[in-house]
């Protein structure tokens, strides 16, 4: 991965002293995390059990992109920007789930297909060499792994399994299939992103807040 020049100096830094400010507040350096992090990594985006029908469908957003993924008629996944090819409005206003027999923008009421492809465009009139099939939703790298959908907004991303490293090792035979969502919600943090994950993830952060009666999820189910 092609980092920006002496990003990898200042965030080396915050391993050993307090971080150089730069790296939560340059807006430059955010646009390169944008490009060449969010955007050249895989990211979980929602459960794939809670798009069980043709036409269901999930909207997410991460740094500032938006994308959307929807069930098939074959029973496979597409996922697409979630960006509309006339005026680059979204087609689904709300992240969340829902579902639909067409892909309609809520602005010029351009519809598309679940496959993505462009259908109707009412009022447009005739443009010469305008042709629908040219104009469908941009896709983007869309992954089922074990009932949770990540995308990758790359165009050859490294395989989802290579990406998560470890992770299938110490899921193991845990049956994650069968796990169904039961509630989700979302938190603004008015901070910088590295700080918010930095800080959730330190071991220490998890000592100090998580009660001693809560069990070792590493531990095999009994």
């Amino acid at each position: 991965m092609n980092m920006p020049e002496g990003y990898g100096t200042r965030l080396a830094r915050t391993l050993t002293m307090s971080p150089d400010p730069a790296i939560y507040t340059s807006g430059e350096t955010w646009q390169d995390e944008r490009r060449q992090v969010f955007a050249a990594s895989w990211q979980y985006v929602g459960d794939a059990r809670s798009l069980a029908r043709t036409g269901d469908h999930l909207t997410a957003s991460f740094a500032g992109y938006r994308v959307l993924v929807v069930r098939q008629s074959d029973g496979g996944l597409k996922a697409f920007h979630n960006i509309c090819r006339h005026r680059a409005a979204p087609i689904v206003e709300a992240d969340g789930y829902a579902r639909s027999a067409v892909l309609t923008c809520p602005y010029h009421r351009w519809a598309y297909g679940l496959d993505g492809g462009l259908r109707t465009t009412p009022e447009f009139g005739d443009v010469a060499g305008f042709r629908c099939e040219d104009h469908g939703l941009l896709p983007v790298h869309v992954e089922d792994w074990r009932g949770h959908v990540f995308v990758h907004l790359g165009d050859s991303p490294e395989s989802l399994e290579g990406a998560l490293t470890d992770l299938p090792g110490l899921v193991g035979e845990r049956p994650l299939e069968r796990c169904e969502l039961f509630d989700s919600w979302y938190v603004d943090f008015d901070a910088n992103w590295k700080f918010t994950w930095r800080t959730m993830s330190r071991v220490i952060t998890c000592l100090r807040f998580t009660p001693p009666s809560m069990p070792n999820w590493n531990q095999a189910p009994s």
